[in-house]
């Protein structure tokens, strides 16, 4: 794993990261859509607007974003769990309900099986 030294650029500055090679695609991908949050707010180009500003607004965004997207995560994981655990409970009832009993092999099948 080497490490190389990765340009990012927001709002015109750019940054120098340093990162492992397999990660710079990710990297890269993070980097541009920081800098598309950071332009959204800046659009006005207010020069009022200073840049830790807009990076301090930019990361509360994308932090935000993060929380809703875990929150909506853990929402479908509890929805697929009980939809599995009410599927298990119909099966355990139709089973016993049926009263079924795999058949057992006769004593000639089961010897040749283990030959």
């Amino acid at each position: 794993m080497s490490i190389e030294t990765v340009s990012i650029n927001l709002l015109d500055r750019d940054f120098k990261l340093k990162c492992p090679s397999e990660e710079i695609q990710k990297l890269e991908a993070a980097g541009a859509y920081l800098n598309t949050k950071m332009q959204d707010i800046n659009k006005g180009g207010s020069a009022a607007l200073g840049f830790e500003r807009v990076v301090v607004m930019a990361a509360i965004n994308v932090a935000y974003e993060l929380l809703n997207s875990r929150n909506e995560n853990e929402g479908q994981s509890e929805s697929v769990n009980a939809r599995i655990k009410a599927l298990h409970d119909k099966i355990d009832e139709a089973l016993a309900a049926s009263h079924l009993e795999l058949p057992k092999p006769l004593l000639g099948e089961q010897q040749a099986l283990d030959i």
